[in-house]
């Protein structure tokens, strides 16, 4: 498959089909790490002590966090590329952004975080050891891992093929399943009827997707979308960081 027609002419059904194995294998993931990850936390916490429960929490959560997107960046890879025959390279580098392009998306994607964290300002984390874990573990996942295989499935993948059919199916069905993608619990989502999403986060999600959305469609520069989505996350970090210095907890 040649750069240009890996880069824009993925279709719709192939599309479809690609996201939606991605996104099961996904969820078969969580599943299968958890009881691992589990059985390490508690075995660190019996050899060096026990913590308190929200440190222990954060860190089984950190862990698992960035286990599970490592193993979600290779099964992107081996699913696109290995199986698809969908060149992953032409879809980052076919069309790099300008520096001035790279920074005015990042700007946005620092002013939009940051709105969204002023929304819950004293609402973020709790216990100071985690801080060093978010400014290591967490701050590597969300900037590196996370905006690089979210990117490539929905924008990349997902968006592209939903083009095929109009604008607004490409965006309304993209939305939805970027959010749908950060529900925390899929079985108090289908049983209580609970996103498990706060208000912030939610309005954030939704302005994500429509803003790399809107830059993958005019731009074709999925690494363009890349940088915004890290701006995002990484303003999120150090909001967070901000806001434990600031309030002392």
């Amino acid at each position: 498959m040649d750069m240009d027609k890996a880069k824009f002419h993925i279709g719709f059904q192939q599309g479809i089909i690609l996201t939606t194995i991605l996104f099961s294998l996904f969820q078969l993931l969580y599943v299968i790490t958890e009881p691992p990850l589990k059985l390490i936390i508690s075995l660190l916490t019996e050899q060096y002590g026990h913590p308190t429960h929200m440190f222990d929490r954060q860190l089984y959560l950190d862990i698992q966090v960035f286990v599970l997107y490592i193993f979600r960046l290779a099964a992107v890879y081996l699913i696109i590329q290995k199986y698809a025959g969908i060149s992953i390279k032409a879809l980052l580098f076919n069309s790099l952004p300008s520096l001035t392009q790279s920074l005015y998306w990042a700007f946005i994607g620092v002013c939009l975080a940051l709105f969204s964290s002023i929304m819950v300002w004293q609402d973020n984390f709790q216990d100071s050891f985690h801080i060093a874990l978010i400014s290591t573990i967490f701050a590597t996942v969300l900037n590196l891992i996370v905006p690089l295989q979210e990117e490539i499935t929905h924008r990349g993948v997902l968006f592209s093929a939903l083009l095929n059919k109009g604008r607004l199916p490409a965006y309304s069905i993209s939305i939805i399943w970027f959010v749908f993608g950060h529900v925390p619990s899929y079985s108090n989502l289908f049983s209580h009827g609970l996103l498990g999403i706060e208000l912030s986060h939610f309005i954030l999600l939704v302005l994500m997707a429509i803003f790399t959305a809107y830059i993958y469609e005019t731009t074709k520069k999925l690494s363009l979308c890349i940088i915004f989505h890290s701006a995002c996350n990484l303003t999120t970090v150090v909001s967070a960081f901000l806001n434990y210095c600031v309030e002392g907890v």
